[in-house]
């Protein structure tokens, strides 16, 4: 029995050091800008239960461009959104309606360690700089925020992040606070994402792993909506933007880790004036 036990642990200790020495590994080249069809298709959502909420739609997006997925962050930007992904590329997106609708995808300047391995642009939240002027994006595995300018050209500047967090569960949420200070939530909160909505309020997307897959929802003052999901279906970002009736627009997109099997969604809710 002990050499069973002792084996086992050898192959989980060959496992775990064979998935570390893959992450090193360099698999990514810089590649030019491109903008290339966006692909909205209709998904069924059924009626959100929140008060106030109403569902607006849902779409699987696709795009013909191996670095389209892995969104991890999102934010709204003048009719358009800006993606993340966490292999370091800022995709801009038409919203859906817009026929037709296109992405720009580019590769950031500089991240966070070298970019030609997945453990240096591993990217995982955006937020507008408090002044307005330029962005600052979230690293995990190499943690660290790095502050570009508005057109994500060229890098501003870098900082370490504090705390001792564990690899691969890094901040996972920016915001500014009522101070104006940049504050991270690492993975450990339980947030895979926030965003400030217009009144000031603060909305966490939150993300709860069980032995049935994952259940998510997004929460703030007066606001509790599970999203209708499925179980291995992966919300990792969530913007919000004011409409012209007063209403908020919340837009959440998951995170497909790449896989062709796993589709990207985009989630559009409305909270009424007040909500």
């Amino acid at each position: 029995m002990k050499s069973v036990h002792f084996n086992s642990l050898l192959v989980a200790v060959a496992v775990v050091a064979f998935g570390g020495w893959l992450r090193q590994l360099p698999n990514r080249h810089a590649r030019s800008d491109r903008t290339v069809a966006l692909h909205y298709w209709p998904v069924f959502a059924p009626p959100l239960s929140a008060l106030g909420a109403s569902m607006v739609g849902m779409w699987q997006v696709e795009a013909d461009d191996p670095r389209f997925g892995g969104v991890s962050g999102l934010a709204a930007d003048r009719g358009r959104l800006i993606a993340i992904t966490d292999s370091g590329t800022i995709l801009r997106l038409d919203l859906p309606g817009r026929a037709p609708a296109n992405v720009t995808l580019h590769d950031l300047p500089a991240v966070a360690g070298r970019p030609d391995r997945k453990v240096g642009r591993d990217a995982e939240a955006i937020v507008r700089d408090y002044t307005g002027e330029g962005w600052w994006v979230a690293f995990e595995q190499r943690h660290s925020l790095l502050y570009y300018d508005a057109g994500f050209t060229r890098l501003i500047e870098r900082r370490g992040v504090a705390g001792d967090l564990p690899s691969n569960r890094g901040i996972e949420a920016l915001y500014f606070d009522r101070a104006g200070h940049l504050v991270g939530l690492p993975e450990a909160t339980g947030a895979s994402d926030a965003a400030r909505l217009p009144d000031g309020r603060l909305a966490l997307l939150e993300r709860i792993v069980g032995l049935s897959g994952l259940r998510s929802r997004v929460i703030a003052s007066n606001v509790d909506i599970a999203l209708p999901l499925g179980a291995f279906e992966n919300p990792e970002a969530i913007t919000a933007e004011r409409l012209a009736s007063g209403a908020t627009r919340l837009w959440i997109m998951t995170d497909n880790d790449f896989r062709s099997s796993n589709p990207t969604l985009l989630i559009a809710i409305d909270l009424a004036p007040g909500r």
